[in-house]
């Protein structure tokens, strides 16, 4: 049977090695979705075409971010996804089967870590990007949609 990260397109395989950094950087010992959504914004992907063209920057969704999470007093022994992240893994991996698509994309993570609500959410709208339209392009795109 193959692995579950054998499911993720390489894009996808580098924002989950680039989020758990930023978490490094900013002293956290978890990796929560305003991480992801710093990854995805960094990585060449649809999903960071969509962030760009919605008016976000990797430096402005940092600051974002930050303010909403804060930063730790010392570097972590361990770092580890929040549940809220792990089930934003959980919808991509589902949004792309139920696309018929070969691999997770980051297009499909980014709807993942958008569909909650949570810190990624609050940062786009700190920066007055609407995550209403950034969930809309990234369900339009051809294997993000629902098939």
């Amino acid at each position: 049977m193959p692995r579950r990260s054998d499911y993720f397109a390489a894009g996808v395989k580098r924002v989950l090695t680039l989020a758990p950094e930023e978490a490094r950087q900013a002293y956290l010992s978890h990796v929560g979705t305003g991480h992801l959504l710093l990854a995805l914004i960094q990585v060449d992907g649809l999903a960071a075409h969509i962030l760009t063209g919605a008016g976000a920057t990797p430096e402005d969704l940092r600051t974002a971010v930050d303010g909403l999470v804060g930063r730790g007093l010392e570097p972590p022994a361990e770092i580890d996804l929040t549940p809220r992240a792990r089930r934003s893994v959980e919808i991509a991996i589902e949004l792309a089967r139920r696309s018929a698509a070969p691999r997770v994309e980051t297009e499909h993570l980014l709807l993942g870590v958008l569909t909650d609500g949570g810190i990624a959410t609050q940062a786009l709208q700190s920066l007055g990007v609407d995550p209403d339209a950034v969930r809309a392009a990234a369900a339009g795109s051809s294997s993000a949609g629902d098939g």
